[in-house]
């Protein structure tokens, strides 16, 4: 019971903080204990480091796919790349994530080789963009891969592929 009236005391009783913000005050520390113990409110969050390559993502998915998942089919399917880092980023629902790769060449292939897949939802990759927020990263494109049977032979070259790309 005495711990509970000392928190009592400690929190104001009325939820204020006043008494706390009086009982620091009155804390004696040594030199080496108030450097370590220094610290303040108006502190300013650090900046995140910036992210030389990496690639935004999203599972196109109704339900929510968990980064462990994500991390699980996408390793060897990306060739285990040295250094990856999968987090999950916006609103859980939303299954977006960062991949942090070691290498430009890595982020290159991952780019270049989509059409990617955990299951059987589809992954749509782009470049990392530090200037945006999650809500403000649009995943209106993905490529895939098409097989048209009886394709007229007039349409079997380059510049019909082009055309339809």
């Amino acid at each position: 019971m005495e711990g509970r009236e000392a928190r009592g005391r400690v929190d104001g009783g009325d939820g204020s903080k006043s008494h706390v913000a009086d009982l620091l005050r009155k804390l004696n520390l040594t030199e080496e204990e108030e450097a370590i113990a220094d610290f303040s409110d108006d502190e300013e969050d650090e900046t995140p480091p910036l992210l030389e390559w990496a690639v935004v993502g999203k599972i196109i998915s109704p339900s929510v796919v968990h980064i462990n998942t994500i991390r699980s089919a996408m390793k060897p399917a990306w060739g285990n790349p040295y250094g990856l880092k999968l987090r999950a980023i916006g609103v859980k629902s939303d299954n977006m994530f960062v991949a942090e790769l070691d290498s430009q060449a890595a982020m290159e292939r991952i780019l270049a080789g989509a059409p990617w897949m955990v299951g059987r939802h589809a992954v749509v990759l782009k470049p990392y963009d530090e200037k945006l927020s999650a809500s403000e990263i649009v995943f209106d494109r993905m490529e895939i891969w098409v097989r048209i049977i009886n394709l007229l032979l007039g349409w079997m070259n380059r510049e019909e592929a082009v055309q339809w790309a």
